[in-house]
């Protein structure tokens, strides 16, 4: 009979077996970004915009050796701020490291990371959220920055009934055992105008 300490190491490698082939199952996508996107650690690896993302991913790397962090939720005060921006550089940042981290594009109403990877429209968190599904769906694997990515989805109309459903954090606590980061491009804090 294996002893305890062999046991668990067994039993947290059948784990992590497990969670390699959950994640390697979702679809591989590649993305086109354009210097337009402002997402520069994509298209200007080099320049000084770039290090200071490497820095900010360094900074996250400490402070998680002295607590518990995984999930990382970037937002603004109001839209156009720069969350977007912020949320998928720090994603490239991160997955530098082979790392696995997980995009989420929060931001149900006005939606763009899908737009600046160049991946149109793809069923993503609106529909996981209205769905039925228990397990993660509607992620995918971006080949050439290499982290994970579930899109906004389709903007649907009770946003905010859909984001205090409850399924929002039964999702979460999922995703939590399957990536190292979770990363999520949050709406904004300031109410919306009506345009």
């Amino acid at each position: 009979i294996p002893s305890p300490n062999v046991q668990e190491s067994l039993q947290e490698s059948a784990a992590e077996e497990s969670l390699r082939k959950a994640v390697s199952e979702f679809p591989s996508l590649e993305i086109c970004v354009t210097g337009a996107s402002r997402l520069v650690y994509f298209t200007e690896p080099d320049s000084l915009a770039a290090e200071k993302f490497r820095f900010l991913g360094v900074r996250l790397r400490q402070l998680r050796q002295s607590r518990t962090l995984k999930r990382v939720l970037v937002t603004s005060t109001i839209p156009e701020e720069g969350k977007s921006l912020v949320s998928a550089n720090l994603a490239g940042v991160l997955a530098r490291r082979k790392e696995r981290v997980l995009l989420i594009e929060g931001d149900m109403r006005r939606p763009t990371l899908a737009q600046q990877f160049g991946l149109g429209t793809l069923a993503g968190l609106a529909e996981w959220l209205q769905g039925s599904l228990q397990a993660p769906s509607n992620i995918y694997h971006l080949g050439r920055p290499g982290f994970w990515f579930m899109p906004a989805g389709n903007p649907p109309s009770n946003t905010l009934e859909l984001m205090q459903s409850g399924r929002l954090s039964l999702l979460m606590k999922q995703l939590a055992t399957l990536f190292d980061w979770i990363i999520v491009d949050s709406p904004p804090l300031l109410p919306l105008r009506s345009e």
